[in-house]
């Protein structure tokens, strides 16, 4: 357990603030400026009320409570607080939450930032201090005997949805604050566009967050007065574009946000839901704009140093660059990978599969890009123009594992796979499959590759786009109990991904039995053409 007292080395004239943070875990500890954060059941609080003799029931509740979220921790002075409260009681006192809120926000601004998303909120952290009823309540501890919990109604609205954001790696964020050495005026700009960012992704209206979404665009490209959207688009553009072809792309792109979606939103009077009639296009739409923010805060976030007249000739110059070119770019061929699904295939599994329903239903061959539609079908992968990425796990000695019937077809089909590594296969509309396939490590099981992929994604994110901490969708071609823990422990531990398995039948399963699941019998007897009143 940690000492928050002594970690601070609080002098005679300084109060300490301890402030819980809902729906937030962090792996370690972590100090940021003046303020450090710590995990959850870290800190000795019964330390702080060591010489509290008279504490109330509502005190020792909270006091119990408290402990159980991560706490941001740091002093201030005592003139900053009025000190009538502190001999007697902080209770109400909405200036000590503003304190809290002010000193902690702009953290949890760069967390949400780098792992949050603008679709599926279900990652977002609570409220600074909002654990109490909806109230948020902050700790101040005065050396010797003043301990009281500061509560006030701060927040008209609580943050339900999902599981919190778990971190697992703090890499991200110790590497922003490491390189922040010199304080620009874009530093400044950074900041606030990370608080425009915050609003935007706790906005639970659609149609509200998209009009929030073309203010911050236009907030990024001149933060000092507004401008059309016609010039601000020229100005934060070169920070997305890496040529000419994109560049044009991105300017008749940002017309259409604009001319187009923003005119029927504000003048027309329609919602995003009006707009677009399937959700696969509203979600595609804001993944693609937040990728777009990301790109240029990001940039923005290493140019931190210097002022913004400095920034305004960076842009100037990328892209008097990219313009250079005149010719118009082939929309047919212009894509941007927006993948947010993922698959895991049990190669060994599916191939056992494939082969009990052919000669169940006594056909003969079968076409393997029949099958990488049937998973993708059955997965419901439906986002539209992405690259979505199978990972097929083979077992280390494949060639010793198979039997006798069918072995050189078997044989041929692992060899096949093997070989497909790295090819992208156009398989329904504008969808690509990348396929990647690998021989599994000897002692090791796909149980480990699958916990090892998921970690991966959920700690970076998604290698198609900059800071999401995960994907919407993971399915999973395979049964065996090894792998069915991983899944359960991922969804004991928050991670706020909706899996869909393609597995055995209930009663022959050992995987989770609440998650969504198509039978495997099903889905390789579709792949070889059975039709359905033949199931």
């Amino acid at each position: 357990m940690y000492s928050a007292i002594s970690q601070v080395n609080l002098q005679s004239d300084e109060c300490l603030m301890l402030v819980p943070i809902p729906r937030f875990d962090i792996p370690e500890v972590i100090t940021i400026n003046d303020i450090t954060l710590y995990p959850k059941e870290t800190v000795n609080i019964d330390e702080l009320f060591s010489n509290i003799f008279h504490a109330d029931d509502e005190q020792n509740l909270l006091k119990d409570k408290i402990n159980s979220y991560v706490l941001g921790c740091f002093k201030i002075k005592t003139s900053e607080i009025d000190e009538t409260y502190l001999p007697i009681s902080v209770e109400h006192d909405p200036k000590i939450i503003d304190i809290a809120t002010k000193k902690l926000e702009p953290i949890l601004d760069l967390f949400r930032f780098y792992y949050c998303d603008y679709f599926y909120p279900h990652s977002l952290p609570g409220r600074v201090g909002q654990i109490y009823n909806s109230k948020s309540i902050v700790l101040i501890f005065r050396y010797p005997v003043i301990c009281r919990f500061a509560i006030q109604n701060k927040y008209s609205t609580e943050i339900v949805i999902g599981n919190g954001l778990k971190v697992r790696d703090l890499s991200k964020i110790k590497s922003y604050y490491s390189n922040i050495k010199t304080i620009g005026e874009v530093y400044h700009i950074v900041n606030y566009a990370l608080r425009l960012n915050s609003q935007i992704l706790e906005q639970d209206n659609l149609t509200t967050k998209f009009i929030q979404i073309i203010t911050l665009f236009e907030f990024l490209a001149n933060p000092d007065k507004f401008e059309v959207f016609q010039d601000a688009k020229k100005k934060f553009i070169p920070q997305i574009a890496n040529n000419n072809q994109e560049y044009l792309f991105l300017v008749d792109r940002f017309m259409k946000f604009s001319k187009d979606y923003r005119t029927d939103v504000v003048h027309n009077g329609k919602h995003i839901t009006e707009i677009f009639n399937e959700p696969i296009d509203i979600e595609s739409l804001f993944v693609e704009l937040q990728n777009y923010i990301s790109k240029i805060i990001s940039e923005l976030i290493s140019l931190s140093h210097i002022s913004w007249n400095e920034l305004e000739t960076i842009r100037y110059n990328k892209r008097q660059n990219l313009t250079k070119k005149t010719k118009k770019p082939d929309k047919n061929n212009l894509t941007f990978d927006f993948s947010r699904s993922l698959a895991i295939i049990d190669v060994k599994y599916l191939v056992e599969k494939l082969f009990y329903v052919l000669d169940f239903y006594k056909r003969d061959g079968f076409d393997f890009g029949s099958i990488l539609k049937s998973l993708i079908q059955n997965f419901r992968f439906n986002s539209k123009g992405t690259v979505i990425p199978l990972y097929f796990y083979l077992p280390n000695n494949y060639y010793e594992s198979i039997n006798e019937l069918y072995r050189d077809t078997k044989l041929q089909l692992y060899k096949d796979i093997l070989g497909m590594n790295g090819e992208k296969i156009p398989i329904i509309g504008s969808r690509i499959i990348e396929i990647h396939s690998a021989q599994i490590k000897k002692n090791l099981f796909l149980a480990e590759c699958v916990e090892m992929k998921l970690r991966e994604y959920c700690q970076d994110g998604n290698r198609y786009f900059m800071n999401k901490s995960g994907y919407n969708i993971v399915g999973i071609f395979a049964d065996d109990q090894m792998t069915a823990s991983v899944i359960q422990n991922a969804i004991n531990e928050g991670m706020n991904t909706d899996f869909i398995l393609i597995r055995e039948f209930n009663v022959n399963s050992q995987m989770p039995g609440k998650l969504r699941y198509r039978p495997s019998d099903y889905v390789m007897a579709e792949a070889i053409g059975v039709q359905k009143h033949e199931l």
